[in-house]
């Protein structure tokens, strides 16, 4: 694939991503230059999401290579999340576990409350 159907590739699943996180009430966009902006390293810029996102719309997931450029961009209290899809594949999110019990034990909470 050349480097313009890459980068389309890429855009459509950050616009995939910017419109789930719109749907949620996160207010959402891709960042400029995907990603390239001095201050904000991730492909989504949403103040306010507790997650700095890279997106990878690839054919070929390699995996670490991907984790790695994802943790690079996080920021404290901003743990990275990696979004990760292919043509016909469902769109993945990777996190590290402690991230992910968090989030569990966050759902857990609200719902405990929800039925006080």
């Amino acid at each position: 694939m050349k480097a313009a159907g890459k980068r389309q590739k890429g855009a459509r699943l950050e616009r995939k991503i910017v419109s789930e996180l719109n749907k949620m009430g996160v207010k959402a966009k891709r960042s400029f230059q995907s990603g390239a902006h001095w201050s904000w390293k991730s492909d989504i810029y949403a103040p306010g999401f507790d997650y700095m996102i890279e997106a990878k719309n690839q054919e070929r997931v390699r995996l670490w290579e991907f984790w790695e450029q994802a943790r690079s961009q996080g920021k404290p209290l901003m743990p990275p999340a990696l979004v990760i899809s292919a043509n016909y594949r469902p769109t993945l999110v990777v996190m590290d576990i402690k991230d992910w019990i968090n989030l569990v034990k966050e759902k857990n909470e609200w719902k405990e409350k929800a039925q006080a």
